[in-house]
């Protein structure tokens, strides 16, 4: 079986490893195809830009393409970026993406804009309070919930991404189902609206195994979600978010393994924005 990680992240952005360090330990670790994801930075007067000058630099960009020349007989190494969905900004990302020639671009949502303004969806010590804080201002939870995917399914349908990140990054905080149930009719409405925008615009979901250290001891998506994917017939890929060392691996078989339970018998990997299938 050829072990793929496409969600990792350096020094290229908020990770511990730098780019060189991260080749080194995939290959360690048994790894035929990886994927640099860094954090790509966000537009110039919004306001989230605070790593404009740290993330994606040109020195990065290069280091990256240093070694995918020096190990390509070692691993196979994509070019890619996690950009978040900015739906004020597509112009922008459009053309960011096309600058950089991109194997892969993983979209995500770390801040939800709804309501004509931006929530924070990762909280501090108070996270409780703040994310009831942010749901009510958005009309509860329910509703917060569904701006959630209701904004996965408008980053689907703008087609600028290759793969949603953590499809279901909402349930980070929801312990134990303080907040709400993934069994409310509603809320299964809801995802599967996203997952038929997903469907739709013909780009994958990923399995991404980092929700393990997380609240919630959970992969991203719950694992109906990932059974209802494969009905649709979307295609996953596989990535850990890797941050820090020793993650490069890990969980990778758990996620392998949870693939062939959904019913999945291949996965993919991207280069120069196509899916290439891999056999599980």
């Amino acid at each position: 079986m050829e072990l793929i990680n496409f969600h990792v992240h350096s020094t290229g952005s908020d990770g511990k490893l730098s780019p060189e360090e991260v080749v080194k330990e995939a290959i360690n670790a048994g790894l035929r195809y990886m994927c640099f994801t860094d954090h790509y930075f966000y537009p110039k007067g919004d306001y989230f830009e605070g790593h404009r000058d740290k993330f994606f630099t040109e020195d990065y960009v290069k280091e990256v393409k240093r070694l995918q020349k020096e190990y390509k007989d070692k691993i196979d190494i994509s070019f890619g970026a996690e950009m978040d969905w900015l739906p004020k900004h597509t112009d922008w990302i459009k053309n960011e993406i096309k600058r950089q020639n991109f194997d892969y671009v993983l979209g995500s949502l770390h801040n939800l804009y709804a309501k004509s303004e931006y929530f924070f969806l990762f909280y501090g010590e108070n996270w409780k309070q703040e994310w009831l804080d942010s749901a009510n201002r958005v009309g509860g939870a329910r509703k917060f919930v569904e701006a959630y995917y209701s904004q996965i399914g408008k980053m689907a349908k703008s087609k600028l991404f290759d793969c949603v990140a953590h499809f279901d990054i909402i349930k980070f905080y929801n312990i134990q189902n303080i907040f709400f149930s993934e069994e409310d009719l509603w809320y299964k409405k809801a995802v599967l609206k996203a997952l038929i925008a997903v469907k739709e615009a013909d780009i994958a979901i990923e399995i991404n195994t980092h929700g393990y250290v997380k609240p919630q001891k959970e992969q991203y998506p719950s694992f109906w979600i990932l059974k209802e994917a494969n009905k649709m017939g979307i295609p996953i890929t596989i990535g850990t978010d890797a941050h820090f060392q020793g993650e490069l691996s890990k969980d990778l078989d758990k996620a392998y393994k949870l693939a062939k339970q959904a019913g999945y018998k291949e996965i993919v990997r991207f280069k120069a924005r196509n899916r290439i299938n891999i056999a599980i």
